[in-house]
């Protein structure tokens, strides 16, 4: 299993797993814990034994190592035990988005859970799992499995330059030019004005065409990159036929196209949502034609290009108040945020993570939220994991639910008992 050769190494697993071979699964397990090339295999093996017990996966889910943690998280299943070892080890918000991927993908493979109904949207507000593609698209993956309702958006401020068209810059509209793909000739661009040639205001983006045409007006608008956004506008026409007809779209962007309009219609308003991707400007088209060439008259106005921005319910922090004593319950009591599993009070709980009895003589509310929120931001002295086992409990937990945890831990000022200050467990083989 520590061969250079990876060939050699998946032989040496074939056999061992072939032969059934339990008498090395101590051995298995101190190569797990020893983080070496032989790590990854052993894990595979013990899995494939039915020997990967909680407390080596657990090892493995809180390594250094990003390719181990990935899969020790491939390797979990799909009972409550198993999510529950997923939270315990923070892959969720890991600093490696691979691990974070992965986190994801297996979410989607749990049954419905009132916690990951809660996390998914949340960790959806990262603007790093928004702006890499995989990550939202796993996370996308997670919610639709879980019965999430799509999330909660509202629409930024409109960017679009100049969207009433009614500025104008000699005989033309600012900020938009007139671009002929496609033209069989008799075809104008107009900034219409007059007796109903607009939607609102007095000016109105005009495309008239008698022989066909495949052309637009033009507008390059800065975006942020990896970002939701809609676009709209209002088109009128009259006698388009041919093609798609009249519509808008981001140039460049394949089927980022609103609803087409053709024939004779009144105004009627039409929308796309698209993500900005690795762009940091887009081409916006008020369209005549698309793919072919159409003709007749159409007509742009009240155009809007908005970011769609992401909102959760919680309540502000700000404006919430804990209460020390369902604190307490928590802190016992609750399937994700029992804290007891790791922490002693009074000498009563895990020995994971250090006691807690004088936390808040030491420590003041605010360092206390930090590492409630962020578990990765401060790690306890004397305990020098690189990965805190500790679940990232901004994310799995109401925003009251915190605060509760909060006013609980500032009530604890008493020394521990004698005794109680134990080293950080560690996995013992021998």
């Amino acid at each position: 299993l520590e061969n250079d050769n990876m060939f050699w190494r998946l032989t040496a697993q074939r056999l061992l797993l072939e032969a059934r071979a339990t008498e090395v699964v101590e051995l298995l397990r101190k190569k797990v814990a020893g983080e070496s090339v032989a790590s990854l295999h052993a894990l595979w093996i013990l899995h494939g034994l039915g020997k990967l017990d909680r407390e080596i996966h657990q090892v493995a889910l809180l390594s250094a190592s990003p390719e181990l943690r990935r899969n020790a998280i491939r390797a979990l299943g799909n009972s409550g035990e198993d999510l529950q070892l997923l939270l315990d080890t923070a892959a969720i918000t890991a600093e490696d988005l691979g691990v974070r991927r992965e986190a994801y993908i297996k979410m989607a493979h749990f049954d419905a859970d009132a916690t990951l109904k809660m996390a998914i949207p949340r960790l959806f507000q990262d603007k790093t799992n928004q702006q890499d593609e995989w990550l939202a698209l796993a996370l996308k993956t997670a919610a639709k499995n879980q019965g999430i309702a799509p999330f909660k958006t509202r629409l930024g401020s409109n960017i679009m330059p100049n969207p009433t068209v009614e500025l104008v810059e000699g005989d033309r509209p600012t900020a938009w030019v007139a671009n002929t793909y496609g033209n069989r000739g008799g075809t104008t661009f107009t900034h219409a004005s007059g007796d109903g040639q607009a939607r609102s205001g007095d000016k109105a983006l005009k495309i008239q065409s008698e022989r066909g045409a495949d052309a637009g007006w033009l507008a390059t608008i800065p975006v942020k990159p990896s970002t939701e956004y809609r676009l709209s506008g209002w088109i009128k026409t009259q006698g388009v036929r041919g093609a798609m007809g009249a519509l808008m779209n981001v140039h460049g962007m394949g089927q980022t196209v609103t609803q087409a309009i053709k024939g004779d219609q009144d105004w009627t308003e039409v929308e796309v949502t698209f993500n900005s991707g690795n762009r940091d400007s887009i081409q916006v088209n008020c369209l005549f034609g698309g793919w072919g060439v159409s003709t007749g008259m159409a007509w742009f106005d009240d155009l809007s290009l908005q970011e769609l921005i992401m909102e959760i319910d919680d309540q502000e922090t700000g404006s919430l108040v804990g209460d020390a004593t369902r604190g307490k319950r928590l802190f016992q009591e609750h399937p994700v945020a029992s804290c007891v599993r790791c922490h002693q009070v009074q000498g009563q709980g895990g020995v994971v993570g250090p006691p807690l009895d004088d936390i808040a003589k030491r420590k003041d509310a605010a360092y206390i939220r930090e590492s409630l929120i962020d578990p990765q931001a401060a790690m306890a002295e004397g305990y020098p994991a690189q990965v805190s086992p500790m679940p990232p409990f901004g994310v799995l937990l109401p925003p009251q639910d915190v605060e509760d945890l909060i006013a609980y831990l500032m009530t604890l000022q008493t020394d521990p008992p004698a005794g109680s200050r134990v080293a950080p467990q560690t996995i013992q083989f021998e």
